[in-house]
C-alpha cells in the first residue's frame, strides 16, 4: 500500500513563545512526514497526527509552539488527508487507520467533521484490532436525522446505527445539553442502550466519570461544539457547554486510557485563532496523558486489585468488583460466560450494588450485548 499518495505534508508555519531554548518546544520533537514513503516504517513513532482538513493547520501552528516532553522520538505527523472527493478521503482514512493500527499506533485525527467516524470505525474493524468498537463521542447534540440514514455531519449517527451496526459495541455521548435534542432523538438512543450523560450530569456525578468511560473505549470523537463558546446559531456562541479546562482534561483521560487508540478533535472553528490555539492545548494534554499511560487490568497475581463480592437478589451469583488500590480504579465482573470479563465502573457502582441494586452500567451492558445477538449482528 502507498501510503504517502493518502497525504499533504504539513508545511505551514509554526509560532514561537519567548523562553525556550533550543529543542523545548514541541515541534521540534516531531518526525514530520515529507513526502517520502520511508516515514511510514519509521522505527518508535508511537502517536501519528492525521489532519483531515486545512483548520488543522491553524491549530499546529499554536500546537508545535507548546512545549515539549522528555520523551524523545515517540510522535509523528503524517499531515492532512488528499481526496479529489469526500468518499475518496473517506476511503483513504479507512485505509490509513488500518495500516496505523496494524503497526499498533494511536491515532489522533483533527479537524473534519464526525461523518469521518464510519470510516475510522471500518480501518479498525480491517486491522482487526477492534472488529467492534467502543464509541464515545463528545458533542452538544446528537447528529441523528429522521428518515432514511444520510451519511452527513447532521445524520453521521443515524447511518451508523442503521447501515454499519456491526461495527458499533458500545455507545457513550459525553456534554450533550437536553433544550438541543428532540424527544425522539434520545428516545431512539436510548432504545440502542447508548451511556448518555448530559452536561449536568458531568458536573453533577463528577468528571471522574468521563475516566471511566474512556478506560472502556476505543474511539473518542469529540465535536468542538461541546465546547462553551462555540459557534451554535448563526451570528450566535452557545452560553454553555464544557469550560476548557474540562475539554483539556477529557483529553487527558483519552491519552491515558490504555484500552483508547484513536481519538478525533473535530468541526475546528474556521479561521478562529483563539479557538485554534485552546484546541492544540487540548491536543497538548493528551499526549501528556499519552505519555503516562500505564497497563491498568485486574490481574491477581500483580498484589494491586483487592476484590468485593456483592450478593444481590437480582443475580445468581455474588457481582464481583475490583479495586485497584494505588489509583481507586473500579472494574466489575460482566459474569458473561465464555464472554466474561471486566468492566470498568466507579466506586458509586459498588455503592448501588451494596443497596441490592443492580447497578445500572452493568445492566445498560447486558442489555446491549442481548440486542446485538439477537439481531445476529
Amino acid at each position: 500500500m502507498e501510503l504517502q499518495h493518502y497525504f499533504e505534508p504539513f508545511k505551514g508555519q509554526v509560532a514561537k513563545l519567548s523562553g525556550f531554548a533550543p529543542g523545548e518546544a514541541l515541534g521540534q520533537q516531531v518526525a514530520f512526514f515529507k513526502g517520502a514513503s520511508d516515514w511510514f516504517g519509521l522505527e518508535g513513532i508511537k502517536v501519528v497526527v492525521l489532519g483531515l482538513d486545512q483548520q488543522a493547520d491553524l491549530l499546529r501552528y499554536h500546537l508545535y509552539a507548546l512545549r515539549g516532553f522528555e520523551q524523545t522520538a515517540w510522535l509523528g505527523d503524517a499531515g492532512n488527508l488528499k481526496g479529489r472527493s469526500l468518499n475518496d478521503r473517506y476511503r483513504a482514512l479507512r485505509d490509513a487507520l488500518s495500516w496505523f493500527r496494524k503497526r499498533g499506533q494511536v491515532v489522533l485525527l483533527l479537524g473534519g467533521s464526525q461523518d469521518y467516524t464510519p470510516a475510522v470505525l471500518k480501518g479498525m474493524a480491517d486491522a482487526q484490532t477492534q472488529p467492534r468498537v467502543n464509541l464515545a463521542v463528545a458533542d452538544h447534540r446528537f447528529d441523528l436525522e429522521p428518515g432514511a440514514p444520510d451519511l452527513s455531519p447532521q445524520g453521521w449517527l443515524s447511518y451508523l446505527l442503521q447501515e454499519e451496526a456491526k461495527l458499533l459495541g458500545e455507545l457513550s455521548i459525553l456534554g450533550w445539553q437536553r433544550y438541543l435534542v428532540s424527544p425522539w432523538q434520545e428516545s431512539f438512543l436510548t432504545q440502542e442502550y447508548a451511556h448518555l450523560l448530559r452536561l449536568g450530569d458531568l458536573r453533577g456525578k463528577g468528571f471522574d466519570e468521563v475516566e471511566v468511560v474512556l478506560r472502556g473505549s476505543d474511539f473518542l470523537g469529540v465535536d468542538m461544539g461541546v465546547v462553551k463558546g462555540q459557534p451554535l446559531f448563526p451570528g450566535t456562541v452557545a452560553p454553555n457547554g464544557l469550560e476548557p479546562h474540562e475539554a483539556c482534561r477529557m483529553f487527558w483521560y483519552a491519552g491515558m486510557s490504555p484500552r483508547l487508540s484513536v481519538s478525533a478533535l473535530f468541526a475546528l472553528p474556521e479561521g478562529q485563532a483563539n479557538e485554534a490555539l485552546l484546541g492544540a492545548e487540548v491536543v497538548w494534554h493528551f499526549f501528556d496523558g499519552y505519555l503516562g499511560r500505564q497497563p491498568d487490568y485486574p490481574e491477581e497475581e500483580s498484589g494491586r486489585y483487592k476484590k468485593y463480592l456483592v450478593p444481590l437478589e437480582a443475580l445468581d451469583e455474588p457481582l464481583c468488583f475490583v479495586r485497584n488500590l494505588q489509583n481507586d480504579r473500579w472494574w466489575m465482573q460482566t459474569g458473561v460466560q465464555a464472554e466474561d470479563f471486566y468492566l470498568p465502573c466507579s466506586r458509586s457502582d459498588f455503592r448501588q450494588a451494596l443497596r441490592n441494586e443492580l447497578p445500572e452500567r452493568l445492566w445498560r451492558f447486558l442489555m446491549r450485548r442481548d440486542e446485538i445477538r439477537q439481531a445476529g449482528l
